[in-house]
């Protein structure tokens, strides 16, 4: 039974609630932004570089997150961030002129990077034990799940605003009354300056998952509609392929948590992989029949959604303190860059092949996600070089 450690309950049900937060505010301010300057006539140059400002935010976060956390509480970094998103969210939605959102968008990427690490970092480095995968996984639902209500809200129209901003409020005042809980001494457990080498054997390993689930999720929500109307389904079918690919992720991620805990984290992510892959490849047969495609579509969404949380897990288990943070610090560094390398890599492929060139894309994504881990080091194999390097160092100190 999942049973966190008593004195880390609140602080973690905090960090759970801060990434629903962040997944909440970019799933319902990134559309709403993009639709209202839509109407404006504004050049659609224009609303892309808007709408990647929070991302160039989170990039630059990334590199930031290790010298913060070096220098202040943990407590305090996330208290100041959970405040500063606040404020941005709602600068930005009281506002619809274009240079005025400039920075309130930026300053809400930069916001929600510091967090997201912060986040992972306490989530993945022990909180819950054993039963760590399992609390992973209820916090990346929590995110994508978040993420989903957002479009929702904005179909329910302009009268549910100030409820969504109260929303928001009430959501940072409960992580901030929550993080008043969170242990001392964070700093000088993440203090201990750590090289960027020192991560470079199991980087890949890592990184390939979530770049893979980075470049999925953006060519599924650009493109997954255009491929299924090209496929012959009708426009409300193919565009609601994109919910059922997501809520396939946001469902699905806690119990593939707790078979991971129970039997073995590489063990699972490897099968993920795998059952992505014949997802892809199984896409175009399914769509004969609604009831298969629809179920074709959830299971492609968990085992994506897997290759991202797990990464995660497996970041965790094999770091601590400084060398975590910067991990995942570079995971969203590489979730950034797998978000940028969709358009490119897609669009040359489906230039060449048509709307197919999206699933080979993606199933390239998978077979490089799968070589890496195989041909990679794998956490024990890096366990065991570190303990012998600090063997012959100590070898080293005792002779001199």
């Amino acid at each position: 039974m999942f049973n966190p450690d008593q004195n880390r309950l609140a602080p973690t049900l905090a960090m759970i609630m801060a990434a629903s937060l962040v997944g909440f505010i970019t799933g319902y301010t990134v559309p709403l932004i993009s639709l209202e300057l839509a109407q404006q006539q504004i050049d659609t140059v224009y609303v892309g570089l808007l709408a990647a400002l929070p991302p160039a935010g989170m990039m630059l976060s990334s590199f930031l997150s290790p010298a913060l956390c070096r220098r202040f509480e943990m407590g305090t970094l996330l208290t100041a961030n959970l405040i500063l998103l606040a404020l941005a969210t709602i600068t930005s939605c009281l506002t619809v002129d274009l240079l005025p959102l400039l920075l309130p968008r930026f300053l809400t990427g930069i916001a929600s990077g510091v967090i997201i690490v912060l986040g992972e970092s306490w989530i993945t480095g022990g909180a819950a034990g054993k039963n760590r995968a399992t609390l992973t996984g209820i916090y990346a639902s929590a995110f994508t799940g978040c993420q989903l209500a957002g479009p929702l809200l904005i179909s329910a129209g302009a009268d549910y605003q100030i409820w969504v901003l109260l929303a928001v409020v009430g959501l940072t005042a409960a992580c901030l009354l929550m993080l008043r809980h969170l242990p001392s001494g964070s700093r000088e457990s993440l203090s201990e300056r750590a090289s960027w080498r020192s991560l470079g054997a199991f980087l890949p390993v890592l990184a390939s998952g979530v770049f893979c689930f980075a470049f999925f999720d953006a060519s599924i929500l650009a493109l997954l509609p255009l491929y299924g109307m090209d496929k012959g389904l009708n426009e409300a079918m193919a565009v609601l392929l994109v919910t059922i690919v997501l809520t396939g992720d946001a469902f699905f991620q806690a119990p593939l948590g707790w078979v991971a805990d129970k039997f073995g984290i590489r063990r699972v992510h490897l099968s993920c992989a795998a059952v992505f892959c014949l997802a892809l490849v199984a896409l175009p047969f399914l769509l004969a029949s609604p009831v298969q495609l629809i179920v074709g579509c959830l299971i492609l969404g968990a085992a994506a959604g897997a290759l991202y949380t797990l990464s995660l897990v497996r970041a965790g288990k094999t770091f601590s303190g400084q060398k975590l943070i910067m991990i995942n610090a570079l995971l969203g560094f590489y979730w950034s860059a797998g978000s940028v390398a969709r358009p490119v890599v897609s669009s040359l492929l489906i230039s060449v092949s048509g709307y197919d060139g999206l699933l080979i894309a993606l199933l390239a994504c998978g077979v490089l996600f799968l070589l890496i881990q195989c041909l990679g080091k794998t956490e024990k194999a890096l366990l065991a070089n570190e303990r012998q390097d600090r063997d012959d160092d100590d070898a080293q100190t005792e002779t001199a």
